[in-house]
């Protein structure tokens, strides 16, 4: 697969189909990780339902764990396919990076606000 090949490539291009193949591989494989953890999860007793009972278990984030760890997997090939979706568009790959930035400087910001009032 070319997304894996490119992993570290942030010059050149990404072609459309490219970029959303990818998006829809990831988030199949983000939910086939979750349904396939919380299946093991439920198989070995713990109920997700409540959350009583499994707050002392080695296991009660496994759902959330098993995802995070296919998306920081993940994380540096969609970052270069970004950029390189970008500069497909003319534009610059730092697009990538302020966006981010920038809503995360509104949570701050609207959570500093929520919290002086």
């Amino acid at each position: 697969m070319r997304f894996f090949r490119k992993t570290f490539i942030f010059h050149g291009r990404a072609s459309r189909g490219e970029y959303w193949w990818v998006h829809l591989f990831t988030i199949l494989l983000t939910a086939a990780v979750g349904i396939i953890s919380g299946g093991i999860g439920s198989l070995m007793g713990y109920s997700f339902g409540n959350g009583s009972d499994i707050i002392d278990s080695p296991l009660s984030n496994l759902m959330d764990n098993a995802a995070i760890v296919v998306e920081l997997v993940l994380w540096i090939p969609n970052l270069s396919l970004s950029v390189r979706r970008l500069h497909d568009e003319n534009r610059r790959g730092w697009g990538c990076f302020v966006w981010p930035r920038l809503c995360c400087l509104c949570k701050v910001g609207g959570l500093l606000v929520a919290l002086r009032w």
